[in-house]
């Protein structure tokens, strides 16, 4: 069986900006652009999650709003599961 990994991304909005990055070389899919995310801890909700990510990489305090969107990535090596939120 393949490991699922779930995802809680943040859609960053500031007036009508959003924020996204661009992932480094040592990454998974290395020069693509992404939002910024993080993996969901045992125990740990999807907004918890990005509370946390985003306190720690961005130093910032966000405030989780709804759900906009989940998809499901089936690679060969693994499931991902990315939970998108308007933040």
């Amino acid at each position: 069986m393949k490991p699922h990994i779930e995802v809680a991304a943040a859609i960053l909005w500031h007036r009508d900006r959003i924020l996204i990055s661009q992932k480094d070389s040592n990454s998974h899919l290395p020069g693509f652009w992404e939002f910024p995310d993080g993996k969901r801890e045992a125990g740990e909700s999807y907004k918890e999650c990005l509370v946390r990510k985003i306190r720690k990489e961005l130093n910032a305090e966000v405030e989780v709003k709804k759900l906009i969107e989940t998809i499901v990535y089936k690679y060969s090596e693994k499931q991902v599961t990315l939970k998108f939120f308007s933040c």
